[in-house]
């Protein structure tokens, strides 16, 4: 059982505790009137058939009291006054007794209610707790909902700066293919012109070869001659 339902039942049973008391004030009033009827039937009525229903039941009273074994009513029915019809003198004996009980009563209901008031106040701030947990938790999916949002337009830049360097890696891979096929194509070039360079040379060095050999030819047909 949580403390709040705990709290709860302690509030009901002061609440029922209060009504016991107040329902056990109005049951002595209601006995100190019988008390009075007895006193003034008292004086008038003295068979027993009428006395005795209403001694047990102030007997049964009295032990709801709890005032003592010792106080029972024993009717009699020969007395001529109310005292010697109930049988002591209720007046200098019962009521202290109702009066000290009423002060024990009237101390403890006070003790009571402190505690109620004190339960009250706790309850009060434990239910102004549980309604600001409970603001809190509806307030919750519209978080959530906010950081969702926020989380997919961080999903979509992240996939945007990812397809913009995707796109600037392509970009600076093809300038340097077009730089390497450039300077491929220029050292290429150079070659083939060395290349040519050299064909001439060779070609010259066949051409002045030949002309030599001509000339040793026509030099050997003279001398022959």
């Amino acid at each position: 059982m949580s403390s709040m339902e705990t709290s709860g039942v302690k509030v009901k049973q002061y609440i029922s505790a209060i009504t016991s008391f107040r329902r056990l004030c109005a049951w002595c009033l209601s006995f100190k009137e019988l008390l009075m009827e007895f006193s003034a039937a008292a004086a008038v009525v003295s068979t027993t058939f009428h006395f005795h229903p209403g001694g047990t039941y102030l007997d049964c009273g009295m032990y709801r009291l709890k005032l003592g074994h010792e106080f029972q009513y024993q009717l009699n029915p020969r007395g001529s006054s109310p005292v010697e019809v109930l049988g002591i003198d209720y007046k200098a004996t019962l009521k202290p007794m109702l009066a000290s009980f009423e002060d024990e009563m009237k101390k403890s209901s006070m003790g009571k209610l402190d505690e109620l008031i004190s339960l009250q106040q706790q309850t009060s701030e434990k239910v102004s707790k549980i309604e600001s947990k409970r603001k809190h938790l509806a307030a919750l999916p519209t978080h959530i909902d906010n950081l969702e949002a926020q989380l997919d337009l961080v999903k979509k830049e992240r996939q945007d700066f990812t397809s913009s360097c995707a796109t600037e890696a392509r970009r600076i891979v093809e300038e340097a293919s077009k730089a390497k096929l450039q300077e491929t194509i220029a050292q290429t070039e150079e070659e083939v012109q060395m290349c040519a360079h050299e064909l001439f040379a060779i070609v010259d060095s066949v051409s002045k070869y030949k002309e030599y050999i001509s000339s040793r030819m026509i030099s050997q047909k003279l001398q022959g001659i």
